[in-house]
Parts: C-alpha cells; structure tokens; sequence
C-alpha cells in the first residue's frame, strides 16, 4: 500500500504522455528493457493479487453475505 502513491504519479505520467513516450522508449535498448520489465512487473502483480483473491474467496464471500459484520475475523 506504501506504494501505490508512487505507483500512481508515474501511471499518471505514463497515462498522459501517451504512446509517443513509449515509442521513444521502444527505439532504444535500454527503454526496451524497461518496458518489457514494467510489463513483467504488471503481469506479476496481477498474477498474485488473483491468487489471494482465489485464495480468499470464501471469506469474501463470507464478508459479502447478509451477516459478514459477525464475521469475527482473527486479523
């Protein structure tokens, strides 16, 4: 969660700079790399945060339910 401030300044950035920025960076090698590591890091991310949801998810559900505030979680 610490992360997602600085996480967010640079989507932001990359968000509005659009795909001229990207080509400029595909044209070195360097900027090859860091694009295909960004995208690694993404696919990654992704890939974990589904697998604690799959993990999670008869506690979801036991939160989402009709009485999930008597859940009484042992956090």
């Amino acid at each position: 969660m610490t992360m997602v401030p600085l996480l967010s300044i640079l989507a932001v950035f990359a968000w509005s700079a659009g795909p001229q920025v990207l080509r400029e960076r595909w044209r070195t090698k360097k900027g090859r790399a860091a694009i295909c590591l960004a995208c690694l890091a993404v696919l990654l991310l992704l890939f974990n945060w589904g697998t604690e949801l799959w993990r999670d998810a008869d506690k979801i559900t036991q939160l989402i339910g009709p009485y999930g505030n008597q859940s009484y979680f042992s956090y």
